[in-house]
């Protein structure tokens, strides 16, 4: 009988350790859920402000490029004309 009574109080002295690290376990893991969780929206937000930043910057990139480009077709064309009036009066010079 007296063995009895030791081997059931080494059971339940099993058991509470054994509850005790599953509580322990139990709030580790939700500690940790409740970090990689803050981390996961935090790394989510900063990738749609990238996302945001980088829309912003190829717009601004295409509105840049439009801009020189047609800077550079006036220039073109005002050499153009520079040109043909430079041929006109040489060919009038030459007619003449």
């Amino acid at each position: 009988r007296s063995s009895d009574l030791r081997k059931i109080t080494r059971l339940q002295d099993n058991l509470n350790h054994l509850k005790m690290r599953n509580e322990k376990m139990e709030k580790q893991f939700k500690e940790e859920n409740a970090s990689l969780t803050e981390d996961y929206r935090r790394s989510s937000e900063q990738f749609k402000k990238l996302q945001e930043k980088s829309k912003h910057f190829q717009a601004t990139d295409l509105r840049r490029f439009v801009d020189i480009w047609e800077m550079n077709e006036q220039k073109a064309t005002e050499l153009r004309e520079k040109i043909l009036e430079a041929d006109r009066v040489t060919q009038d010079r030459k007619s003449g």
